[in-house]
């Protein structure tokens, strides 16, 4: 598999190989951790006023995403709501079943409906809305650099005209 990073909004993201490399990657002060996507959900979430465990939406992204910033204090009932409140924005408007992709960092919690699976030969899953897409090939990453990663998610994901008036209203969780 070839992963590379393609844009400034993408990133290769390494996986501990060893408990002392998860230790240490533990150890890391989330200040100096945060990855692309946080600083678009940071962003997303000042921009709509919401406040942690509120869901509200990431127009800053060309494609239709639902995200909360996570409280580390959050009960399982308070993780379960905001989970529910993001599946409602996804399938505003959309007919079942809706498919989704799921990002969930210990920052925050990210829904994506999606249109369908492949951009052109490529699959993309939630790595892809990470900020990771897996290429196969040669030919396969060809296609990526010349597509373009937002590009490539966004004719994977929903777009912003499908969502309904009333799924952008929201509440708190």
């Amino acid at each position: 598999a070839v992963a590379v990073l393609l844009a400034p909004m993408l990133q290769i993201v390494p996986l501990p190989f060893s408990d002392h490399q998860l230790q240490q990657q533990q150890q890391v002060e989330c200040s100096t951790a945060l990855s692309p996507m946080d600083h678009v959900v940071m962003s997303a979430q000042a921009a709509a006023g919401a406040a942690g465990m509120q869901a509200f939406l990431v127009k800053q992204l060309p494609y239709r995403a639902y995200a909360a910033v996570l409280d580390q204090s959050a009960t399982p009932e308070q993780l379960a709501a905001a989970v529910d409140q993001l599946l409602l924005l996804c399938q505003a408007g959309l007919a079942a079943p809706v498919s989704y992709n799921v990002v969930m960092t210990n920052r925050f919690l990210l829904m994506v409906p999606r249109k369908q699976e492949m951009c052109g030969r490529i699959a993309v899953n939630s790595l892809g809305f990470a900020g990771t897409i897996l290429l196969r090939s040669e030919e396969n990453l060809a296609y990526a650099v010349e597509r373009g990663p937002l590009s490539m998610l966004a004719e994977v994901g929903q777009p912003w005209d499908t969502e309904p008036q009333q799924a952008s209203l929201t509440g708190s969780l």
